[in-house]
């Protein structure tokens, strides 16, 4: 199909993203994926991993999608992780990329798919959210790290409400990166130096500190890399991300549909799991579990700003 000319280079960019990951193992299944040396910092490099950030999105969503059976349009599906789980947990649902190459991974997976029982469906489309026509509407629709690449939440929010049944349920899992502060870079360079100086940090060549304009650099360093999403040598994940920030989305989504659940989550554990190097397996494991614990513990003591928000809400 042909994108608007401002999408291509979007849909471009996330052709790029995915191609690469695929040629190096990556295979983005919440329930089949393997472990994934090719990935430095992130999640995907480890099931463990995928399950404590990925697989937490995706059992607040299946927590406030309603009774399976329904149908569910996922914005922005990419791979198809998401959709797939869902179908897998008896809903028939539409994902909406404008990746090509990413929705041919997404069907690839979806016809390997060997958990066949209470499955319900899945279809993807290649389209445009704003311009797509739905054929029906839905009884729910989802945004998985999606809804802040576009610059107009209101219109699309209003799309939203349109493509709902009464009663229906969105379901958004957005980042939060300007609810950050310097507190927040202050504990993420703590974690990380400690971990450097045990030898349980993937970057050997860290730098530890020796004086107090070192380690404020450093940690106006890891701050600018949490409220960007990307290291200091990548360049931005796409040309539309970080069009809509956390507290304009989430105004919004409560302006428009009454709120079911609200919840924070993780702060700095979705940039620093991937990245632990313990003396074996097992060490890393639990390395990640309790930096999983610490991250809970401070995000609902206010003690850090999450990096990420969930919400459910309901069409009137």
């Amino acid at each position: 199909m042909s994108l608007p000319i401002e999408l291509q280079s979007e849909a471009a960019a996330f052709d790029v993203r995915i191609r690469e990951r695929a040629s190096h193992g990556h295979i983005p299944d919440l329930r089949r994926t393997q472990p994934c040396d090719w990935f430095y910092n992130n999640p995907w490099r480890r099931p463990t991993f995928v399950d404590m950030v990925f697989g937490e999105y995706f059992r607040f969503a299946l927590a406030h999608l309603g009774q399976p059976g329904g149908t569910v349009l996922e914005v922005g599906c990419g791979a198809g992780q998401m959709s797939l789980e869902l179908a897998r947990s008896g809903f028939h649902v539409t994902g909406l990329d404008i990746s090509h190459a990413a929705l041919d991974v997404a069907e690839q997976l979806a016809g390997e798919n060997p958990y066949l029982q209470d499955f319900g469906s899945v279809r993807y489309i290649q389209a445009d959210f704003q311009t797509w026509e739905a054929p029906a509407r839905f009884d729910a629709i989802c945004f998985f790290l999606t809804l802040h690449h576009f610059s107009d939440v209101d219109i699309v929010l209003d799309k939203v409400k349109s493509l709902l049944v009464p009663g229906g349920r969105i379901v958004a899992i957005e980042p939060a990166r300007d609810w950050y502060a310097q507190s927040d870079g202050a504990v993420i360079a703590l974690i990380r130096i400690v971990l450097a100086l045990s030898g349980s940090w993937h970057d050997r060549k860290l730098a530890v500190p020796q004086d107090e304009a070192s380690l404020h650099a450093y940690v106006q360093a890891c701050l600018q890399e949490y409220t960007e999403a990307r290291d200091r040598h990548e360049g931005p994940q796409s040309p539309h991300d970080n069009s809509a920030f956390a507290q304009r989305m989430l105004d919004t989504l409560r302006a428009n549909f009454p709120e079911l659940a609200f919840r924070k989550g993780n702060s700095f554990l979705h940039r620093m799991v991937g990245g632990v190097r313990g003396v074996d397996e097992a060490r890393t494991e639990r390395t990640a579990a309790f930096l999983r614990l610490f991250d809970e513990f401070c995000v609902r003591r206010d003690i850090l700003h999450p990096g990420v928000f969930y919400f459910a809400g309901s069409k009137p």
